[in-house]
């Protein structure tokens, strides 16, 4: 078999991440895991081919034993999280974590089921006194951040 990608003759992967395209190499396979892995807004992952518009699943990636313990547990992670609606994040850059609408609410504010941080539940900035300006969040944000 040619990859599609690499144009590098190689057997076809034993358990392709799309039924319908097994005509990509695990190597490049793994690559195209791991770019997505880069970046939690490539999530739900497509398959490899352009015209195919199948999302590669969960049970794909682990059947295909191409990711790590660890890489498979961020893979299942962002995937969840492509799927949730009006997802957030942590504000931590550190976390960054998703926030559902649901999160820990107690007296306006919650916290981060990753990082612990507390997040204001209206404007999901760090949390703080008063009434919620976007703006004024924002810099608050940036300032609370930076002294903790």
């Amino acid at each position: 078999m040619i990859c599609r990608v690499c144009f590098e003759a190689n057997e076809s992967p034993k358990r392709p991440l799309c039924l319908l395209h097994s005509e990509f190499c695990e190597k490049c396979e793994w690559e195209y895991l791991m770019h997505a892995l880069s970046d939690r807004f490539q999530f739900p992952v497509r398959c490899m081919d352009e015209t195919c518009n199948d999302f590669i699943s969960v049970k794909a990636v682990e059947d295909s034993r191409l990711l790590s313990s660890r890489e498979l547990s961020k893979f299942k992670r962002f995937q969840n999280e492509a799927s949730l609606n009006g997802v957030r994040y942590c504000p931590e850059p550190n976390c960054a974590a998703a926030i559902r609408h649901d999160f820990g609410r107690s007296n306006g504010a919650g916290s981060c089921s990753e990082c612990g941080l507390r997040i204001c539940t209206e404007c999901y900035s760090v949390a703080h006194e008063g009434t919620c300006n976007s703006e004024l969040s924002l810099i608050e944000t940036a300032l609370l951040l930076r002294e903790g």
